[in-house]
C-alpha cells in the first residue's frame, strides 16, 4: 500500500532531476555490496528483481517510516518540557506573591519553626537552658545528679532511618518535673532514691534538630500526629544509673554523657551528650563533635507550641518559601 500510495510522487520527483539514472545510484547504494543490473531493473535483497518504480517506493517508504518514528518520540519530550516550564513559572509566580504579600503583614514575636546558625555559637543560646532553678523547678539533686545545660542524643549510627526514634537532636531538662523521690537535702536517707523526672515532647525551646530538607517530612509528620501531651520519664535508681520510659537503661559515664547500650540492635545505642551548659557555653569536648555532625545545617527548634503554625509554615518551607514569608503568612491562617 506504501508503493501505491507513493508512486504517485515518483514523477515530481523524477521532473526534479531524480530521474531512473539517479534512482539506479540510489538502488545500488541501498542493495548489498551495491551491484547494480541494468537500467530497468534491479536485483532485491531476496534476489527477486524490482523496477525502478518500485525501488524508489520502497525508498521513499523507508523514509518516511523513518521520519514519522522520530516525530513520535519527539512530540512527548516537547509536551513533557512544555509542562515543567509551565510549572516552573507558576511556581515563580506563586513564590513572587507570597512574597509580596508577606511584605506588607507584619513580623509576629516569634515563628513555630526557628533556625539559627551554630557558628559562631549563638548568644544568648536560643534553647532554654537547664539551670539549678529549671530543672525540677530547683528540687532536683544537682550534686549527685546534674542534668543542668542542653544535651545531644548521639546515636552509635546517627545517619540510619531503619529505626524509630525519639524526635530530637538536642533537648533540654529546663522546665521538667520530679514526680518521685525522697528529700533532695539527704541522698543518704531511706527513699532517696529512685528519684523521678517527667518532661514534656516536643515543648517550644526544648527539642533541636537540624534544619535539613530531608527532614521536613518527618518533622511535618511529627507536627502532624505527635501528642503535645507526650511525655518522657527518667527514673534515677542510683547517681549512675537510670531508665528512659521504664525501658532504655542509661549508665552514666562522666559528669557530661550518658550512655544507652543495645546489642540486640546496634542502631537503637546511644549517648546523652552534654554540648552546653548552665551559662549558654559550649562544652569544649563535645560542642566541635556536635558541630561536624551538624554539618552545614542550622539549628531548627520549635518556637511556640502552636501546632496549627509548625504544620503550616513546614508546609510552605517545602515549597522553598523562604522562612520570613512563611512565618508571616501561617501567623495570619493561625
Amino acid at each position: 500500500q506504501a508503493t501505491v500510495r507513493l508512486a504517485a510522487h515518483i514523477p515530481a520527483r523524477r521532473e526534479a532531476g531524480h530521474g531512473p539514472e539517479n534512482g539506479a545510484r540510489a538502488a545500488q547504494r541501498a542493495l548489498p555490496g551495491g551491484h547494480m543490473g541494468n537500467a530497468c531493473c534491479r536485483v532485491g535483497k531476496n534476489g527477486t528483481r524490482v523496477s525502478d518504480l518500485e525501488m524508489e517506493a520502497m525508498l521513499e517508504s523507508s523514509r518516511v517510516t523513518k521520519v514519522t518514528t522520530e516525530n513520535r518520540f519527539a512530540r512527548p519530550c516537547r509536551r513533557c518540557l512544555l509542562s515543567c516550564v509551565c510549572i516552573l513559572a507558576f511556581y515563580l509566580v506563586l513564590l513572587a506573591f507570597a512574597s509580596l504579600v508577606s511584605f506588607l503583614l507584619p513580623m509576629p514575636e516569634t515563628c513555630a519553626v526557628e533556625d539559627f546558625p551554630l557558628e559562631p555559637v549563638p548568644q544568648p543560646f536560643p534553647m532554654r537552658l537547664g539551670t539549678e532553678k529549671t530543672v525540677a523547678r530547683g528540687m532536683w539533686p544537682f550534686a549527685e545528679i546534674d542534668l543542668t545545660g542542653v544535651w545531644w542524643i548521639r546515636w552509635s549510627n546517627s545517619e540510619s532511618t531503619a529505626v524509630r526514634r525519639p524526635p530530637g537532636t538536642l533537648l533540654s531538662f529546663a522546665d521538667s518535673e520530679r514526680i518521685l523521690g525522697g528529700s533532695v537535702e539527704d541522698p543518704s536517707a531511706n527513699g532517696f532514691y529512685p528519684m523521678v523526672l517527667r518532661m514534656a515532647t516536643q515543648t517550644p525551646l526544648k527539642w533541636g534538630f537540624r534544619d535539613s530538607r530531608a527532614l521536613l517530612a518527618p518533622r511535618l509528620r511529627t507536627a502532624v500526629k505527635w501528642d503535645k501531651h507526650g511525655q518522657l520519664t527518667f527514673a534515677f535508681i542510683n547517681r549512675t544509673f537510670a531508665r528512659i520510659n521504664n525501658d532504655m537503661e542509661l549508665v552514666k559515664r562522666d559528669e557530661d554523657v550518658w550512655a544507652h547500650h543495645n546489642e540486640t540492635s546496634p542502631g537503637l545505642a546511644f549517648t546523652l551528650t552534654r554540648v552546653i551548659d548552665k551559662t549558654g557555653q559550649p562544652v569544649q569536648t563535645w560542642w566541635p563533635a556536635f558541630v561536624d555532625y551538624m554539618g552545614p545545617h542550622n539549628l531548627r527548634i520549635w518556637g511556640d507550641d502552636n501546632h496549627c503554625k509548625r504544620r503550616c509554615e513546614l508546609s510552605v518551607r517545602s515549597f522553598f518559601v523562604p522562612p520570613s514569608p512563611s512565618c508571616k503568612i501561617c501567623n495570619q491562617f493561625c
